[in-house]
């Protein structure tokens, strides 16, 4: 008879381990997703701090030297006046190599994709990476450019 019981009491000690294993990953398990997410909403608000930053200082300054051209530029601007973008400037920015504009605007580790349209959503003009179907962050501007209100999109992506 002490060995039937002793058969339960360890089928039931089986029972009881297997439920709090059982538990236990699962809490792990939460616990690991709601920090990925976490994470990802940190980064997120990142993304959106650096694109407000880029695309304010695109789009409300000259840049330094105020007459820059893609040999001496020190900082990006692409105005000419508050809101008003250079045609000059945009050329100049739009031929400058990908990599030296991430360097200029200090983006890393992200990417970006810029766009010039209507606001009925006809692009004019494009620079950049498109980062479609990526995690990004999109930050529309009203500007003038070639002396009509348009809006200037600053996507950040990864």
């Amino acid at each position: 008879m002490g060995n039937g019981k002793a058969q339960i009491i360890s089928m039931d000690m089986l029972i009881a381990l297997s439920i709090a294993v059982i538990l236990l990953g699962f809490l792990i398990n939460t616990f690991n997703s709601k920090i990925v997410n976490y994470d990802n909403e940190i980064e997120y608000e990142d993304m959106q701090i650096k694109a407000m930053v880029i695309s304010e200082l695109l789009v409300k300054y000259p840049g330094y030297p105020s007459s820059w051209n893609s040999s001496n530029v020190n900082t990006l601007g692409l105005v000419d006046s508050t809101n008003a973008i250079g045609l000059a400037k945009w050329n100049n920015f739009s031929a400058m190599e990908y990599n030296e504009t991430l360097d200029l605007l200090n983006v890393a580790p992200y990417d970006f994709f810029i766009k010039i349209q209507y606001f009925n959503g006809t692009i004019i003009d494009t620079y950049g990476v498109n980062g479609n179907n990526k995690m990004k962050v999109a930050i529309a501007r009203t500007v003038i450019f070639e002396n009509e209100k348009k809006e200037f999109i600053f996507e950040l992506w990864k």
